[in-house]
């Protein structure tokens, strides 16, 4: 979980709380629990898989053919000239950085197209969150995994989630 947005979410739920009831109520939910049990949720972690699946064959498969050049060079490196064998090396180091450039980009790629996709339910969340704790009084609302102690009976992860789904 991004913790920038952990740390937004806190932060915009506390605020937005202030022309709640200053009863000094507080609540917790497990953000991470209601986005992985909602039907939305689960479709993100779903479509996510899938891409990482299919962006894992590709880059197999471009690993593989980068090995395969190895085993060659290595098998025929003894009758290669020391100019030839360089020029090989280079050309071998230069397609393993590619290689590892292109795993970057595909983390940073799937790592983007989780963001925006949590984006959604993120908003829906947080308009969840207000509305409970504008009807129940709280004044503030925290992640659970942003505090360090709290109880069972301040948590509204049940409440949430079933308005979620």
């Amino acid at each position: 979980m991004n913790r920038i947005f952990l740390s937004l979410f806190s932060l915009v739920l506390f605020v937005s709380f202030a022309g709640a009831q200053e009863t000094g109520k507080i609540a917790v939910i497990d953000l991470a629990d209601i986005i992985a049990n909602s039907s939305q949720g689960k479709k993100i972690q779903k479509d996510l898989q899938n891409d990482l699946k299919k962006s894992q064959i590709e880059f197999d498969k471009k690993k593989k053919s980068f090995e395969e050049s190895v085993k060659g060079y290595e098998d025929k490196r003894d009758s290669f000239s020391e100019k030839v064998k360089a020029e090989k090396e280079d050309e071998l180091m230069k397609k393993q950085r590619e290689l590892q450039r292109e795993a970057a980009d595909m983390q940073e790629e799937l790592n983007k197209k989780r963001d925006a996709a949590l984006q959604d339910i993120y908003k829906k969340v947080i308009a969840v969150v207000e509305d409970i704790s504008k009807k129940e009084g709280y004044s503030v609302v925290l992640d659970k995994k942003q505090a360090i102690y709290s109880t069972d009976s301040i948590d509204i992860t049940s409440s949430v989630s079933k308005s979620i789904k």
